[in-house]
């Protein structure tokens, strides 16, 4: 009987050594840590109790004891902690410590048992007995180590059951069978016990524990109940489509995934990896070419209770995004090439267009200031407004084109309210009177007097919303308002147009900003237009910081209303409109001057602009020299001293940039001040800056218009003018 119970010990004592190492096989994580414990404190209780039965002498007994329950002590609360994780049942630390400290505290009892009598209160070796074995009396500390581990099983297979109640599924099921394992081992042991009996001196509780723990490793095991959330974790760094490594403080490679494997294979090779994670953080948030693979390198420090433990390094495989860029910049190009390519033509086209309207209005112009009949000064007129209507079609295409490229720049400069105003309803009266329209002019005495803005863009929205006033109303008046106000810190200039036209239909309103659009098409057949004008005039208030609306009521008249932010200048306000003396303020630049000792050189390769421009200075008893290239413009600089020469921009063999360089290289100072005047048909933006940086003085857009072309003379020949009236 002695042999066959050693035998059932030490079988179950290789079983145990067998499980811990499958479980020591498992991937790293809390339960399985606890298991893996578990599993060594029950080896280590079987291997003592078989020293027990192998024990001759009361020192032998006494020394398998202490390896008995240097095991046990441990077993049955490793075992409960795994459960409590595996029924998700959280155990305060407390609980945890007191676990551990109970453990050594029964341990140091065992351990010094020969010294003192608190858990065996007198023992002896039993060596006749059929098992020898210590014969002991024991202590109320042996019973309460007893209930202990009862109520630890106890409450282990409640929880389980507990945990089944709530999952009935697989895992439920699995569970139920890891937390009953200290019943059914128990209760066979005991089966066999009372149908055979048991040995004088045998222990049947060592076995039935050790049965236990096997039976409870197995389930686990079987069933695969280890810690999901660290198997997740794990799964899921597998399952990350970037490179992952992670290196120790050394720069040693503690793991990595294949995905790195395949990035970089010198990681593989044990000698080439030391270099290949030198490479990788040296080339830290760069991104390196392997082969024909672009590889993102982003290294991560990580921690352990704030102190650093080492490296996580990140590989990005961005070969696709890197062609995917690598084509957007391709499209870019081209889309910037298609852009200049845009730029080129409209600057071809300005100059193809204004060249003949140039000749149209220029002529025009001549004409009307001889004496004619009645008759052809009327058809000289509609030329003249027809050449016009035509201009403004142009100017709003090339406008727009430049609004949706976004060239079109905002340029702020100082300007005097009064005058801007002023100049509009003297460019207006005309057409105002043509039509038997009032014009009517209402300011806010409180304006300031100069303001820092746009000043060209705002008579371009105003000049625009009151020429559509003036189409659109066929009797009654056109009003423009101006006021001002300072709302939430900003300066803001109001404006608004009414008129007493036809006015817009309420279901029309939400479309009239839109590009291309007009409203009634039936009624308004018959008025000019490209229906860019409104939408122009809503970009340009937009990107000077405001907003407009409009208001209708259909046959009865409409008012749009916007607002832009400027600076005030000089707040000294305007006053009322009747008392503003702008017409003092603009009588120099009404007057009519003559310049018969100015001495000018216009430049153009087109002779009927030259005849144009001639023939408007003749106006001005200005004899002016002509030139068709900028080679003949040269050589007849170095015969004459000219007070300004008005240069043609697109000229064969020599343009008109080139050949102002070649003036600016000229020795002497004449050549280095002599005003040089852009005279082109170029009109697409930033050409004037183009102009400027090129050694030009100023610019002169083709169609001439006349007011222009005397506010360069008087200012750059000034001392030449006699205004009318004077000697």
């Amino acid at each position: 009987m002695y042999d066959i119970l050693l035998s059932f010990q030490i079988v179950a004592v290789f079983i145990s050594f067998f499980l811990m190492l499958v479980i020591g096989l498992e991937k790293p994580s809390k339960a399985q840590l606890l298991i893996l414990l578990g599993s060594i404190a029950s080896f280590v209780d079987g291997l003592g109790y078989c020293f027990e039965l192998a024990a001759r002498t009361e020192t032998e007994a006494i020394l398998a004891i202490k390896i008995e329950y240097l095991g046990l002590v441990f077993m049955i609360p490793l075992l409960f902690l795994f459960m409590a994780r595996c029924c998700h049942y959280e155990i305060h630390t407390a609980v945890k410590v007191f676990f551990l400290a109970f453990a050594v505290f029964y341990f140091a009892l065992i351990a010094t048992i020969e010294k003192h009598p608190f858990y065996y209160r007198d023992y002896y070796f039993d060596a006749a007995a059929e098992l020898p074995h210590i014969v002991s009396t024991k202590t109320p500390l042996y019973y309460c180590f007893l209930a202990y581990n009862a109520l630890l099983m106890v409450i282990q297979i409640m929880m389980s059951f507990n945990y089944y109640r709530a999952n009935k599924g697989r895992d439920g099921k699995a569970v139920l069978l890891v937390g009953s394992a200290y019943l059914l081992p128990i209760v066979a042991v005991l089966t066999v016990i009372g149908f055979f009996g048991v040995p004088n001196g045998y222990d049947p509780v060592p076995l039935s524990q050790q049965l236990a723990a096997i039976w409870f490793v197995t389930m686990v095991f079987r069933n695969r109940i280890f810690d999901s959330e660290q198997i997740a974790k794990d799964d899921i760094v597998v399952s990350i489509k970037e490179g992952y490594c992670v290196v120790d403080l050394n720069r040693s490679l503690l793991f990595k995934n294949e995905i790195a494997d395949r990035m970089f294979p010198e990681l593989k090779e044990t000698e080439s990896r030391a270099g290949a994670i030198a490479m990788l953080f040296e080339h830290n948030k760069e991104t390196l070419t392997v082969g024909k693979q672009k590889i993102s390198i982003n290294i991560q420090s990580f921690y352990d209770k704030g102190r650093l433990k080492g490296y996580t390094v990140w590989l990005y495989d961005k070969t696709d995004d890197y062609a995917y860029t690598q084509k957007l910049i391709e499209l870019k190009e081209q889309a910037e090439e298609a852009n200049r390519a845009k730029s080129v033509f409209l600057a071809n086209m300005s100059h193809e267009i204004r060249t003949p309207m140039n000749a149209i209005l220029g002529m025009s112009e001549l004409i009307l200031r001889e004496n004619l009949s009645e008759e052809a000064r009327d058809n000289a007129v509609n030329i003249r407004s027809a050449g016009e209507t035509l201009l403004n079609i142009i100017n709003d295409i090339l406008d727009f084109s430049k609004i949706e490229t976004g060239k079109m720049e905002i340029i702020p400069t100082d300007y005097r309210v009064a005058d801007m105003i002023h100049g509009i309803e003297s460019l207006m009266s005309v057409r105002i009177k043509e039509q038997q329209l009032e014009l009517i002019i209402e300011t806010q005495e409180e304006l300031p007097s100069v303001l820092y803005g746009d000043e060209m863009r705002i008579r371009q929205i105003l000049i625009n919303l009151l020429n559509n006033a003036v189409k659109f109303t066929s009797e009654g008046y056109v009003k423009l308002r101006v006021w001002c106000e300072n709302k939430e810190g900003q300066f803001r200039l109001y404006a608004s147009v009414e008129d007493s036209g036809c006015g817009i239909r309420k279901e029309n309103l939400s479309g009239l900003f839109n590009s291309y659009e007009r409203v009634d098409l039936v009624k308004n057949r018959t008025i000019e237009g490209t229906g860019l004008g409104l939408a122009i005039c809503k970009k340009l208030v937009e990107n000077m910081g405001g907003a407009i609306s409009v208001e209708s009521s259909y046959g009865k008249g409409s008012r749009f209303t916007f607002y832009i932010l400027q600076e005030v200048i000089n707040p000294e306000p305007v006053g009322p409109w009747e008392k503003t003396g702008i017409q003092r303020n603009r009588k120099e630049n009404g007057k009519r001057f003559r310049a018969p000792e100015a001495k000018l050189l216009v430049v153009d390769d087109t002779k009927i602009n030259l005849k144009v421009a001639v023939g408007l200075l003749k106006t001005l008893e200005i004899q002016a020299d002509t030139a068709v290239s900028g080679q003949e413009c040269l050589e007849k600089m170095k015969e004459n001293r000219y007070d300004i020469i008005f240069m043609d921009h697109m000229m064969p063999e020599m343009d008109g940039v080139e050949t102002t360089k070649k003036i600016r290289e000229m020795e002497g100072v004449y050549y280095q001040d002599v005003p040089v005047i852009a005279l082109t048909a170029n009109a697409v933006n930033g050409a004037k800056e183009m102009f400027l940086e090129s050694g030009f003085q100023d610019f002169v857009s083709k169609p001439i218009d006349m007011d222009e072309l005397c506010g360069c003379i008087i200012k750059y020949a000034g001392d030449k003018i006699i205004y009318n009236g004077e000697s």
